[in-house]
């Protein structure tokens, strides 16, 4: 979308093919301008922030788009200041919330691209973004996985490995947690509990001095007893009321706000060591299937590392005991469904994978990889960073995360290199001594998510590069294109030809009405009919512009509604090709068909003219010779008639070229039979019936001279189709134009001449189209449609070459009342 002078929005045929295609797009994308307010949203992007398109617009984007970082809740800077600030394409931070509507929040990343005019200046900033709530839930899930493991592995002194562990949940896994240690009496003392905020410690550590009573509703109860996790994704108050030790009990744990709850039980193969609780609060997403899993996962470390704790304590446990221990741990590691290698000394050999690594690294078994050095096994990756990377955990040991890192694998199987995609994290692992002696692999295979997305980016990139390409279509269009408002009519956005018919810079176009820059008589009132929602297509629009005073023009136009998804129409879209040299090259042409007929009519007078004028010099000439006076008034009154005849064909004659640049009103029998009369000695000559009858006395209003030079060509071309004789029928009757509902006249012109073929059926309107060949110049017709056009009225045809049923039938509407202005320019 964009914005006009006075800042308004300006709509357009591309904005609004281009929203429709941004709302069938994957991700969210939001489009604001450059003060950042809201301009555009699509339907992704009303589901994730949970406003919707009308609510949003004209809205500042920090009121719809509020983003904190995840961990320290700070407000994150807004896309559109930071595109400001650097003026270029920028991406959020990592750990980055939306906050909902609602309240609720959800993990995104996402982009800001600045929107620029043709000047180069900044007008508006499009952000693109994605819901990654699983992503990163899966993230902090392998994070919390990682970094436990790494303090499980080091630590030996049971309080603060188990205070370690709660730290590392309450930062990436829960909002507050709590660990239940079963004391050797059997009663269960809370040994650990944490809090992510500080000031809600308080009220934690208060709920959990309170005795433990032994009901099979408390979670840690119910996990204890059946040896399983509790998941609780819906904390309700009623459940509250049910575990409450007592008033104070229920007001504290009211008070945390936990809308949901995991408990799963922390256990060493038989030995239940007791229970670790999670709650969220505020979390983006409640606990589901795969955080019970890690949470289990976890719980089982915790449990093998309190194993250990209490072996080292108080050494009750056999070597024999602590090599079955091993071995379950190995099994651990080779069942586990996500995949893992583990690797030792320097050069990365190989001394453990499970089946999930073996396949997604294209191998068929474990042996082809166990005991070999990480080059020798998987030669292909040399060159990828895979290898330099293990080789730098291992030489600084520090662990490194790999997102989305591409490598190109040999499937065993089929012989070929395959391309993959994958997320993972190399954790160092160290010997008694503190020194790294190997480094432990966790991935996950994410080829597919990657694909979708690379191509939702190819095709987000091809909609802009076409975006583009009709905006320079538009720009170049050799046809004047312009946007106006559906109220005031008002120029939104017009194109270089737009402004070049216009004659003014575009700049000084903009903003104004329609009337300010084309005062043509009806004009205004075609937008009307448009803004109704009625198109308006190929109608002439001629007159003067202010720019060129005197200079009548012709145009021909095109106005189609823009519709808003109400159904009410927002703009008027408008296509202007200026006809004005084909116009005056029609009126030439005309003007020479009109002496051309001239000279026809002048030939046909003269030879009704000659016959009376030799009646008249033979009568006067047996007058002067006769003696009888009776004779020869016999004569002179023969020979008034005859000069009778030649003064009414000359008063018709007359009649024919007398031009009118108002319309008279005139009986359909007078304007017949002028032309019929001009015709009476070729009709005679060539045999031709007229039957002409059943005239209508309404007149009707027209031009006179234009509509009888329409008769004279009917008649003619009749004419010439029987030159053997035949019956030239003409009626009148009053008809009705439905397209219109005017009421009017028509009139038939039927031969039996020859008739018309389909093939020349379709062309006879078309200019210099002539059946007459050398005879003919082809406009006759033409030129009478374009002046029965201009009347309002209608030229239609119907023709047979059947033997025995051959003739054409013309058939002219002409409404009653004047359809067109009273100083409307004849033809």
């Amino acid at each position: 979308m964009d914005r006009g002078g006075d800042g308004a929005v300006i709509p357009s045929q591309t904005n609004l093919w281009l929203s429709t295609v941004l709302r069938s797009v994957g991700d969210a994308v939001i489009a604001c301008d450059a003060n950042g307010y809201i301009l555009f949203m699509n339907g992704v992007a009303e589901e994730l922030t949970g406003w919707t398109q009308e609510e949003a617009f004209e809205e500042r984007l920090s009121d719809v788009f509020r983003i904190i970082h995840e961990e320290t809740r700070l407000t994150v800077e807004s896309p559109v200041d930071k595109v400001r600030r650097l003026g270029t394409i920028v991406g959020l931070a990592n750990h980055t919330l939306l906050i909902r509507r609602d309240g609720s929040e959800v993990s995104i990343d996402d982009s800001g691209a600045p929107i620029h005019d043709k000047e180069g200046l900044l007008t508006g900033v499009v952000l693109v973004f994605r819901d990654i709530t699983d992503k990163r839930r899966a993230e902090r899930n392998l994070e919390l996985l990682s970094d436990s493991g790494r303090v499980l592995s080091n630590s030996r002194d049971l309080s603060q490995t188990l205070k370690r562990i709660a730290e590392l949940s309450i930062r990436t896994f829960s909002d507050f947690c709590y660990f239940d240690l079963i004391a050797e009496d059997g009663s269960i003392d809370r040994a650990v509990r944490l809090h992510r905020d500080p000031d809600m410690q308080p009220i934690l550590d208060l709920a959990s001095s309170m005795t433990l009573e032994r009901t099979a509703n408390h979670p840690v109860n119910r996990s204890l007893d059946t040896g399983t996790s509790t998941l609780i994704t819906h904390v309700e108050d009623a459940w509250l009321q049910s575990i409450a030790i007592n008033d104070v009990h229920l007001r504290c744990i009211r008070e945390l706000k936990a809308h949901c709850l995991l408990t799963v039980p922390v256990q060493d193969g038989d030995r239940h060591f007791g229970t670790f609780t999670f709650c969220r609060t505020v979390n983006p997403a409640t606990f589901n299937e795969d955080d019970c899993h890690v949470a289990e996962e976890l719980a089982h470390r915790v449990g093998a590392s309190l194993t250990n704790a209490f072996l080292f304590r108080s050494m009750e446990r056999s070597s024999a005991e602590l090599r079955a221990e091993q071995q379950k741990l190995r099994q651990f590691f080779l069942q586990a469904p996500a995949p893992i290698m583990v690797s030792h000394g320097p050069e990365h050999t190989i001394t453990l994978v499970n089946a999930e690594y073996v396949r997604i690294i294209r191998r068929s078994s474990a042996s082809e990889l166990v005991g070999k050095t990480i080059r020798q096994a998987l030669p292909e990756l040399e060159g990828q960073r895979f290898f330099e990377l293990l080789d730098q955990v291992y030489q600084t040991g520090k662990a490194y995360v790999g997102r989305e890192m591409v490598g190109h694998l040999e499937n065993v199987r089929t012989g070929e290199v395959e391309e993959a995609y994958f997320n993972f994290v190399y954790q160092p692992t160290v010997d008694s001594n503190g020194k790294v002696d190997g480094i432990l692999t966790l991935a996950v295979e994410i080829t597919e998510p990657v694909r979708a997305r690379i191509e939702i980016e190819k095709r987000e990139e091809l909609l802009r590069r076409q975006a583009s390409e009709i905006e320079s279509v538009y720009k170049t269009a050799p046809i004047g294109l312009a946007l106006f408002d559906a109220v005031d009519y008002r120029y939104l956005r017009l194109n270089d030809q737009q402004a070049s018919i216009v004659g003014k810079p575009a700049a000084e176009i903009l903003g104004k009405t329609l009337t300010e820059i084309a005062p043509i008589e009806g004009l205004r009132e075609m937008f009307d009919g448009v803004a109704r929602g009625v198109p308006l297509e190929n109608a002439l629009l001629e007159g003067e512009l202010p720019s060129q005073p005197g200079a009548h023009r012709y145009w021909t136009v095109n106005y189609f509604p823009v519709f808003a998804e109400d159904g009410s129409v927002q703009a008027i879209t408008a296509a202007s090709l200026e006809i004005t040299a084909q116009k005056r090259a029609e009126q030439a042409l005309i003007q020479s068909e009109k002496i051309a007929a001239v000279g026809r009519l002048a030939s046909s007078i003269a030879h009704e003219i000659n016959n009376p004028l030799e009646s008249i010099t033979n009568l006067l000439y047996i007058a002067r010779t006769s003696n009888d006076v009776d004779d020869i008034h016999h004569y002179l009154e023969t020979a008034d008639r005859e000069l009778r005849r030649i003064s009414l064909i000359a008063s018709q004659t007359l009649r024919f070229y007398r031009q009118s640049t108002r319309p008279q009103a005139i009986q359909c029998q007078s304007l017949v039979e002028s032309v019929l009369g001009l015709y009476q000695g070729r009709l005679v000559n060539s045999g031709v019936r007229v039957e002409a009858d059943r005239w209508i006395s309404q007149p009707v209003e027209c031009l006179e001279g234009e509509i009888r030079q329409v008769l004279n060509n009917l008649v003619g071309n009749a004419l010439d189709a029987m030159p053997h004789g035949g019956r030239l029928i003409v009626r009148s009757r009053t008809a009705t134009d439905w397209r219109t509902g005017r009421r009017g006249l028509t009139l038939t012109f039927a031969d039996t001449g020859s008739g018309i073929s389909p093939t020349a059926q379709r062309r006879i309107f078309e200019p210099f189209f002539t059946t007459k060949g050398l005879n003919g110049t082809g406009l006759g017709l033409w030129i009478s449609k374009e002046i029965v056009e201009k009347h309002q009225g209608r030229l239609k045809l119907r023709s047979s070459q059947k033997a025995g049923h051959s003739g054409t039938v013309f058939s002219l509407f002409l409404p009653f009342e004047a359809a067109l202005p009273e100083s409307a320019p004849t033809i």
